[in-house]
Protein backbone atom coordinates (compact mmCIF):
# COMPACT_ATOMS: atom_id res chain seq x y z
CA UNK A 1 0.00 0.00 0.00
CA UNK A 2 3.06 2.34 1.03
CA UNK A 3 4.46 1.41 -2.55
CA UNK A 4 1.85 2.42 -4.19
CA UNK A 5 0.68 5.31 -2.46
CA UNK A 6 4.65 6.39 -2.64
CA UNK A 7 4.26 5.78 -6.70
CA UNK A 8 1.43 8.23 -7.16
CA UNK A 9 2.98 10.76 -5.85
CA UNK A 10 5.75 10.44 -7.75
CA UNK A 11 3.80 10.47 -10.52
CA UNK A 12 1.84 13.50 -9.64
CA UNK A 13 5.39 15.40 -9.09
CA UNK A 14 6.12 14.57 -12.54
CA UNK A 15 3.03 15.70 -13.93
CA UNK A 16 3.35 19.00 -12.64
CA UNK A 17 6.75 19.28 -13.76
CA UNK A 18 6.02 18.55 -17.55
CA UNK A 19 3.25 20.94 -17.23
CA UNK A 20 5.65 23.67 -15.80
CA UNK A 21 8.24 22.25 -18.52
CA UNK A 22 5.58 23.09 -21.21
CA UNK A 23 4.42 26.14 -19.99
CA UNK A 24 7.87 27.34 -20.24
CA UNK A 25 8.55 25.92 -23.55
CA UNK A 26 5.60 27.99 -25.10
CA UNK A 27 6.31 31.24 -23.51
CA UNK A 28 9.99 30.73 -24.63
CA UNK A 29 8.62 30.21 -28.13
CA UNK A 30 6.39 33.31 -27.87
CA UNK A 31 9.28 35.68 -26.50
CA UNK A 32 11.67 33.97 -29.87
CA UNK A 33 8.83 36.13 -32.04
CA UNK A 34 9.57 40.11 -31.81
CA UNK A 35 7.20 42.41 -30.80
CA UNK A 36 5.23 44.53 -33.41
CA UNK A 37 4.70 47.86 -33.38
CA UNK A 38 1.42 48.57 -34.42
CA UNK A 39 1.82 52.32 -33.11
CA UNK A 40 1.04 55.01 -35.77
CA UNK A 41 3.76 57.57 -35.77
CA UNK A 42 4.04 61.12 -35.93
CA UNK A 43 7.32 60.72 -37.72
CA UNK A 44 6.74 58.37 -40.60
CA UNK A 45 7.73 56.69 -43.70
CA UNK A 46 4.41 56.29 -45.55
CA UNK A 47 0.71 56.05 -45.04
CA UNK A 48 -1.21 53.00 -45.12
CA UNK A 49 -5.06 52.80 -45.35
CA UNK A 50 -5.79 48.79 -44.03
CA UNK A 51 -9.18 47.81 -45.94
CA UNK A 52 -9.23 44.55 -44.73
CA UNK A 53 -9.95 42.77 -41.02
CA UNK A 54 -6.16 41.20 -41.07
CA UNK A 55 -3.75 42.51 -38.36
CA UNK A 56 -0.59 42.97 -41.26
CA UNK A 57 2.73 43.10 -40.70
CA UNK A 58 5.09 45.35 -43.58
CA UNK A 59 8.62 45.01 -44.68
CA UNK A 60 10.72 47.19 -47.35
CA UNK A 61 11.27 45.28 -50.43
CA UNK A 62 11.57 41.74 -48.77
CA UNK A 63 10.33 39.75 -45.76
CA UNK A 64 13.17 40.07 -43.78
CA UNK A 65 14.45 40.65 -40.21
CA UNK A 66 16.48 43.79 -41.37
CA UNK A 67 13.75 45.08 -43.28
CA UNK A 68 10.78 45.12 -40.88
CA UNK A 69 8.74 48.35 -40.87
CA UNK A 70 6.20 48.05 -38.69
CA UNK A 71 2.10 46.40 -38.10
CA UNK A 72 -0.70 47.52 -39.54
CA UNK A 73 -3.52 47.34 -37.30
CA UNK A 74 -7.63 45.86 -38.75
CA UNK A 75 -9.34 48.42 -40.55
CA UNK A 76 -6.73 51.27 -39.66
CA UNK A 77 -7.15 54.48 -41.45
CA UNK A 78 -4.13 56.70 -42.08
CA UNK A 79 -1.67 54.47 -40.25
CA UNK A 80 1.67 55.76 -39.82
CA UNK A 81 4.42 53.25 -40.46
CA UNK A 82 7.68 54.52 -38.53
CA UNK A 83 11.00 55.36 -39.96
CA UNK A 84 12.71 51.85 -38.87
CA UNK A 85 16.26 51.03 -38.38
CA UNK A 86 18.39 53.74 -40.77
CA UNK A 87 15.83 52.59 -43.64
CA UNK A 88 14.21 55.65 -44.92
CA UNK A 89 17.16 58.41 -44.98
CA UNK A 90 16.67 59.14 -48.85
CA UNK A 91 14.31 60.04 -51.35
CA UNK A 92 13.54 56.53 -52.68
CA UNK A 93 10.77 54.04 -54.55
CA UNK A 94 10.85 50.65 -53.12
CA UNK A 95 8.22 47.82 -52.69
CA UNK A 96 5.52 47.49 -49.23
CA UNK A 97 6.12 43.68 -49.12
CA UNK A 98 2.72 43.07 -46.30
CA UNK A 99 1.80 39.72 -44.94
CA UNK A 100 -0.35 38.66 -42.09
CA UNK A 101 0.31 38.57 -38.70
CA UNK A 102 -0.15 35.09 -38.42
CA UNK A 103 1.75 34.24 -41.34
CA UNK A 104 4.90 36.25 -39.92
CA UNK A 105 4.77 34.36 -36.23
CA UNK A 106 4.74 31.00 -38.09
CA UNK A 107 7.73 31.98 -40.22
CA UNK A 108 9.64 33.89 -38.11
CA UNK A 109 12.60 32.13 -38.09
CA UNK A 110 12.46 31.45 -42.00
CA UNK A 111 10.86 34.62 -43.15
CA UNK A 112 11.81 34.05 -46.92
CA UNK A 113 9.68 31.14 -47.11
CA UNK A 114 6.90 34.33 -47.51
CA UNK A 115 8.65 35.90 -50.92
CA UNK A 116 6.56 34.41 -53.60
CA UNK A 117 3.32 34.56 -51.51
CA UNK A 118 2.75 37.69 -49.93
CA UNK A 119 -0.50 38.91 -48.67
CA UNK A 120 -0.17 42.60 -50.68
CA UNK A 121 2.39 43.81 -52.08
CA UNK A 122 2.52 47.88 -52.53
CA UNK A 123 4.69 50.33 -54.79
CA UNK A 124 5.48 52.92 -52.46
CA UNK A 125 7.75 56.29 -52.62
CA UNK A 126 9.17 57.71 -49.32
CA UNK A 127 9.77 61.49 -50.02
CA UNK A 128 13.05 62.69 -47.97
CA UNK A 129 12.29 65.93 -48.18
CA UNK A 130 9.04 66.22 -48.06
CA UNK A 131 5.55 65.23 -46.24
CA UNK A 132 4.60 62.07 -47.65
CA UNK A 133 1.17 62.56 -47.82
CA UNK A 134 0.12 60.25 -50.36
CA UNK A 135 -2.06 57.28 -48.88
CA UNK A 136 -1.37 53.43 -49.83
CA UNK A 137 -4.27 51.50 -49.89
CA UNK A 138 -4.91 47.82 -49.14
CA UNK A 139 -7.54 46.31 -51.34
CA UNK A 140 -11.10 44.88 -49.25
CA UNK A 141 -10.76 41.80 -51.98
CA UNK A 142 -7.39 40.58 -50.46
CA UNK A 143 -7.18 37.32 -48.16
CA UNK A 144 -9.80 34.78 -49.60
CA UNK A 145 -9.79 31.58 -50.66
CA UNK A 146 -9.22 32.04 -54.24
CA UNK A 147 -5.35 32.40 -56.17
CA UNK A 148 -4.40 34.75 -58.59
CA UNK A 149 -0.82 33.51 -59.50
CA UNK A 150 1.40 36.24 -61.76
CA UNK A 151 4.02 35.21 -64.05
CA UNK A 152 5.85 38.38 -64.56
CA UNK A 153 8.86 37.95 -67.21
CA UNK A 154 7.88 41.41 -68.50
CA UNK A 155 11.66 43.63 -67.30
CA UNK A 156 8.94 46.04 -65.12
CA UNK A 157 7.13 46.68 -62.39
CA UNK A 158 3.49 45.93 -62.60
CA UNK A 159 0.60 46.81 -60.39
CA UNK A 160 -2.98 44.96 -60.60
CA UNK A 161 -5.39 47.49 -61.07
CA UNK A 162 -9.46 47.02 -61.14
CA UNK A 163 -11.73 48.28 -63.17
CA UNK A 164 -9.69 50.69 -64.80
CA UNK A 165 -6.13 52.12 -65.24
CA UNK A 166 -6.85 54.66 -62.08
CA UNK A 167 -8.93 51.99 -60.29
CA UNK A 168 -8.10 50.78 -57.17
CA UNK A 169 -4.38 48.99 -56.84
CA UNK A 170 -4.96 44.77 -56.03
CA UNK A 171 -1.51 43.67 -56.26
CA UNK A 172 1.91 45.03 -57.20
CA UNK A 173 5.17 42.38 -58.75
CA UNK A 174 8.39 43.70 -58.87
CA UNK A 175 10.61 43.68 -61.99
CA UNK A 176 12.57 40.19 -61.08
CA UNK A 177 9.52 39.02 -58.70
CA UNK A 178 9.09 35.74 -61.39
CA UNK A 179 6.17 34.03 -59.84
CA UNK A 180 3.41 35.74 -56.81
CA UNK A 181 0.47 34.57 -55.49
CA UNK A 182 -2.06 36.42 -54.28
CA UNK A 183 -5.05 35.25 -52.09
CA UNK A 184 -8.09 36.93 -53.32
CA UNK A 185 -12.14 36.54 -52.72
CA UNK A 186 -14.61 34.85 -54.81
CA UNK A 187 -15.64 37.12 -57.32
CA UNK A 188 -15.51 38.58 -60.77
CA UNK A 189 -12.57 40.60 -61.88
CA UNK A 190 -11.56 43.12 -64.41
CA UNK A 191 -7.74 43.47 -64.07
CA UNK A 192 -6.19 46.88 -65.78
CA UNK A 193 -2.29 45.89 -65.53
CA UNK A 194 -0.38 49.23 -64.89
CA UNK A 195 3.96 49.49 -65.86
CA UNK A 196 5.51 51.98 -63.37
CA UNK A 197 9.08 52.84 -62.42
CA UNK A 198 11.06 55.60 -60.69
CA UNK A 199 13.69 57.53 -62.50
CA UNK A 200 15.85 59.01 -60.43
CA UNK A 201 17.18 61.55 -62.29
CA UNK A 202 14.03 63.49 -62.47
CA UNK A 203 12.87 62.35 -59.36
CA UNK A 204 9.83 61.40 -60.73
CA UNK A 205 7.48 58.01 -60.67
CA UNK A 206 6.72 57.32 -64.76
CA UNK A 207 3.49 55.45 -65.38
CA UNK A 208 2.40 53.36 -68.76
CA UNK A 209 -0.37 51.03 -69.52
CA UNK A 210 -0.41 49.19 -72.21
CA UNK A 211 -3.39 49.20 -75.00
CA UNK A 212 -4.76 47.03 -77.93
CA UNK A 213 -3.43 47.92 -81.40
CA UNK A 214 -4.85 48.01 -84.08
CA UNK A 215 -5.65 44.72 -85.04
CA UNK A 216 -7.68 44.02 -82.31
CA UNK A 217 -11.03 45.47 -84.14
CA UNK A 218 -13.52 46.83 -81.63
CA UNK A 219 -10.92 46.84 -78.75
CA UNK A 220 -8.04 48.72 -80.84
CA UNK A 221 -7.15 51.93 -78.58
CA UNK A 222 -8.49 50.36 -75.12
CA UNK A 223 -6.37 49.59 -72.27
CA UNK A 224 -5.52 46.20 -72.11
CA UNK A 225 -7.80 44.57 -69.48
CA UNK A 226 -7.51 40.60 -68.15
CA UNK A 227 -11.52 39.33 -67.06
CA UNK A 228 -11.97 36.49 -65.16
CA UNK A 229 -14.33 35.05 -61.86
CA UNK A 230 -13.04 33.67 -58.99
CA UNK A 231 -15.78 31.23 -56.94
CA UNK A 232 -15.72 28.06 -55.17
CA UNK A 233 -15.87 25.40 -57.34
CA UNK A 234 -12.62 23.60 -59.14
CA UNK A 235 -13.00 25.34 -62.37
CA UNK A 236 -12.72 29.04 -60.92
CA UNK A 237 -10.93 28.27 -57.79
CA UNK A 238 -7.69 29.72 -59.51
CA UNK A 239 -6.14 32.10 -62.23
CA UNK A 240 -3.13 32.62 -63.61
CA UNK A 241 -1.53 36.12 -65.56
CA UNK A 242 1.07 36.30 -67.47
CA UNK A 243 2.60 39.66 -68.48
CA UNK A 244 3.79 38.67 -71.57
CA UNK A 245 0.07 38.60 -72.91
CA UNK A 246 -0.41 42.10 -72.40
CA UNK A 247 2.55 42.92 -74.38
CA UNK A 248 1.90 41.12 -77.31
CA UNK A 249 0.63 43.65 -79.87
CA UNK A 250 0.03 46.25 -77.19
CA UNK A 251 1.02 49.89 -77.43
CA UNK A 252 2.66 51.58 -74.16
CA UNK A 253 1.09 54.71 -73.23
CA UNK A 254 2.06 57.22 -70.28
CA UNK A 255 -0.02 58.19 -67.79
CA UNK A 256 0.77 61.67 -66.12
CA UNK A 257 4.10 61.24 -64.07
CA UNK A 258 2.99 61.48 -60.62
CA UNK A 259 6.19 63.72 -59.68
CA UNK A 260 8.28 64.46 -56.07
CA UNK A 261 10.34 67.98 -56.78
CA UNK A 262 10.95 70.73 -54.67
CA UNK A 263 12.55 74.18 -55.17
CA UNK A 264 13.42 77.56 -54.15
CA UNK A 265 11.42 80.38 -55.08
CA UNK A 266 12.85 84.09 -55.51
CA UNK A 267 11.75 87.64 -55.84
CA UNK A 268 13.39 89.93 -58.28
CA UNK A 269 12.76 93.33 -58.62
CA UNK A 270 12.53 94.49 -62.03
CA UNK A 271 12.81 98.20 -63.45
CA UNK A 272 12.82 99.18 -67.23
CA UNK A 273 9.12 99.35 -69.55
CA UNK A 274 11.21 97.92 -72.50
CA UNK A 275 13.39 94.88 -73.28
CA UNK A 276 16.17 97.38 -74.21
CA UNK A 277 15.90 98.96 -70.80
CA UNK A 278 14.67 96.14 -68.80
CA UNK A 279 17.19 95.60 -65.36
CA UNK A 280 16.56 92.71 -62.82
CA UNK A 281 18.12 93.88 -59.31
CA UNK A 282 17.95 92.21 -55.37
CA UNK A 283 17.19 88.43 -56.12
CA UNK A 284 15.68 87.29 -52.41
CA UNK A 285 15.02 83.38 -51.72
CA UNK A 286 11.28 83.27 -50.49
CA UNK A 287 11.66 79.78 -49.42
CA UNK A 288 12.13 76.19 -50.21
CA UNK A 289 8.81 75.42 -52.01
CA UNK A 290 7.21 71.40 -52.13
CA UNK A 291 5.31 71.35 -55.52
CA UNK A 292 4.08 68.17 -55.30
CA UNK A 293 2.39 69.09 -52.15
CA UNK A 294 1.86 72.62 -52.45
CA UNK A 295 3.41 73.88 -49.92
CA UNK A 296 6.57 75.51 -48.28
CA UNK A 297 9.74 73.36 -47.01
CA UNK A 298 11.48 76.64 -45.44
CA UNK A 299 11.11 80.51 -45.16
CA UNK A 300 12.99 83.32 -45.21
CA UNK A 301 10.85 85.36 -43.07
CA UNK A 302 13.02 88.24 -43.73
CA UNK A 303 11.33 88.44 -47.16
CA UNK A 304 8.45 91.15 -47.69
CA UNK A 305 7.22 88.58 -50.36
CA UNK A 306 6.21 86.25 -48.06
CA UNK A 307 3.51 87.98 -46.90
CA UNK A 308 1.96 88.63 -49.80
CA UNK A 309 2.23 84.94 -50.60
CA UNK A 310 0.44 84.14 -47.21
CA UNK A 311 -2.84 85.73 -48.32
CA UNK A 312 -2.68 83.64 -51.71
CA UNK A 313 -5.11 80.61 -52.10
CA UNK A 314 -3.44 77.36 -52.47
CA UNK A 315 0.00 77.62 -50.68
CA UNK A 316 0.51 76.49 -47.69
CA UNK A 317 3.18 76.91 -44.81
Amino acid sequence: MKKAKLFFLMLCAFSVLSLVACKAGDEEEKASVPSIDYESHNDYSVMVKNNTSYNLVAFKGSPRKSNLIGGIPADATNHKLNKTGGLFTTSQDFMLFIVKEDDYKKNNDNLSALDSSPFANIYAYYNANSDNAMVYEISSKLGGNGTITVYNTSGFNVELRLNGINGETLGYIGDGMAVTTFNAGWGNYYIYPVFRKYNSARNEIMTVYPKYGSNMAEAAGQAVCESFPLADSQKYRTHELRTTDWLGNAELVSIPEQVFKSDYLYSVTATGDTIYTLSLSDVTVIGKYDFANNKFIETNTDSEQLNFLKNLKGIAF
